[in-house]
Parts: structure tokens; sequence; C-alpha cells
């Protein structure tokens, strides 16, 4: 007969090894979490992030990917990420166990707990909201790659009611994201900056993929080619107009995304040429279980260079 005890210390020895050297990517979103949890006050704050650790054997399965108008490549999908004692169970890997055309896809993968972190971070505290930025730049690989580097920084006090909320725009890095306190939308400046930082805007800017970190959820907005083309070819007054169609479709979604109901506004920016997906947060929560990592997987697009 097996003694328990042993057994039971064995395994009280292997949690606490686990907790003492947790896998890379663990040590990525960490780092993201400190980078946040920084005071940002007095201008931007970078950071080089841990090297990712997939290859050491964690396995990726699908969780939930976004209705992008069936499109075969979605814009954004969200996958969870377990150690190789769950090999037998999980799919090879995110790019072996995609459709060709998300494979084959330039994709970039943002730890969920950042999305989480950057949202707790641009919550108002103490009576004063403001707003928070975070670039994200990524290793130069088509499929899912991970992040290397990060950026953030901090707008100045929303007034009162969170009116005239403002950080600073950015365009170096492939992913742009940035907190609203108050309104669970992408306003029409948002949308505006996705497109003029754009590659494919000839501003020089790299920003391919949108990220608003919401109250209830995340938004991630990309404009598709032809919308892009069109923004290129406009004038600043068919510009303004524009904007201001979008503006007008987000007022008149304001009470249902305020909700948490953001289908509708999704749909509308796809009417208008944007790629949009909402991602709630406890979706996002609900894809981390314990012990194990999640991560959100964003189509960048692909083809244009800056000019």
């Amino acid at each position: 007969m097996v003694r328990p005890w042993p057994i039971m210390g064995l395994l009280v020895l292997v949690a606490a090894a686990a907790r003492a050297f947790p896998p890379r990517g663990d040590a990525v979103a960490r780092a993201l979490d400190e980078l946040l949890a920084t005071n940002l006050s007095n201008g931007t704050r970078s950071v080089a992030l841990p090297r990712d650790a997939r290859r050491g054997g964690a396995r990726w399965f699908r969780f939930w990917a976004a209705d992008d108008d069936g499109d075969a490549a979605p814009l954004a999908s969200l996958w969870r990420v377990a150690g190789a004692r769950r090999r037998a169970r999980l799919a090879a890997g995110p790019c072996a166990d995609l459709p060709p055309a998300l494979a084959n896809a330039s994709t970039v993968a943002a730890p969920a707990a950042a999305v989480l972190a950057l949202a707790a971070r641009g919550r108002p505290t103490g009576g004063v909201a403001r707003e928070v930025g975070l670039g994200l730049d990524f290793a130069r690989r088509r499929c899912a790659a991970p992040p290397t580097a990060a950026a953030a920084w901090a707008g100045r006090a929303c007034a009162r009611g969170g009116a005239r909320c403002r950080v600073a725009t950015c365009a170096s890095t492939p992913l742009c994201a940035h907190t609203h306190p108050h309104a669970n939308r992408p306003s029409a400046s948002d949308l505006r900056g996705a497109l003029d930082a754009h590659p494919c805007a000839g501003r020089g800017g790299r920003r391919r993929v949108s990220l608003v970190a919401a109250p209830r959820g995340a938004w991630v907005v990309a404009p598709a080619p032809p919308l892009l083309a069109a923004w290129r070819s406009a004038d600043a007054a068919a510009r303004d107009a524009l904007a201001d169609a979008w503006a007008t479709a987000g007022r008149a979604r304001q009470a249902a995304s305020q909700r948490g109901d953001g289908a509708g506004l999704a749909r509308d920016l796809r009417g208008f040429g944007f790629r949009a997906a909402y991602v709630a947060y406890g979706l996002l929560e609900a894809a981390a279980a314990p012990g194990e990592g999640a991560v959100l997987l964003l189509a960048t697009g692909a083809g244009c260079r800056p000019r």
C-alpha cells in the first residue's frame, strides 16, 4: 500500500516549482501588467518584453472567434494556451490548426491579461478619469507573432462627466490601444486615427490594428483595403463627411453599447468599410483557466507598405 503523504508532498513541491518558474508567456503578461501599473503622468514608459516561450511545449485551442461577416480569416479570435501536459487534448498550435486563409495571414498575439490590465488601468480612480495608451511591437513572423516591446502613456485628466478625454495618438507600432473611461465604443476620432496611422495611408504610420479598452469590453478595429483606398484619395471635406456619419452611427448605438451590446455597432462599422469586433471582458476572463493563459489573435492584414 502506498502512503498518501509522500505523494501529496511531491504534488506540493511541483506546484511550488510551477509558481517559482512560470511559463515565459506568463512573464510577458506580468511585464505588461507592471508597465501599466507604473506612474505614467511623467511621460511614456517603454519596456522590452521577455522572449515568448510557446516553442516549449505549450498548446493552443480556439475559445472564440469574431463573426467577421464570413471572412475566412477573422479579425479577432481568442485562444487558450495550455501546458505540454495537456498536449493530447489540444491542437498542435494556432498556425497548424487554423484554416489556410488565417494560418497564412499576418497575425499578432496579444495576451488577454494585458487587455484586462489596460482596461483596469483606464478606469477612473479617486474621481479622476484619464485615457491610457499602449503600443505593442511584435516579432517579424507571419502567424501569431509574439509581442517583443511595449510602451504606455497617459493623457490629461478628463473633464467632469468624462468629456474631452484625450491621449496622444499612437502610430509607431502595429497594435495601438487606448482606454475609454466612460464610453463603451470607439469614437469617430478613434476611427480616423485607425486610418491616418495605417501604413496604406502614406503618412509613415505603422498601426494596422486598433484596440479600444472600453468599460465593458474591448473593441478591435482595422480598416479594410477599399476604405483605405477611398480615404487616401478623399479630400478634407469628404473625410469630414465620413467621420460625421461614423459619429451619427455611434450616437444611435450609444444606449446598446453602454449596456455591453456591441453587435449592432460592429455591423455598422463593417458597413462603413472597417473590420470590427467586440470582445466582452467576461469572455477574456473565462478563456484564462487556472494555470493557463489566453491570447487574443489579431489579423493585421498584408500587402501595403509605407510610401
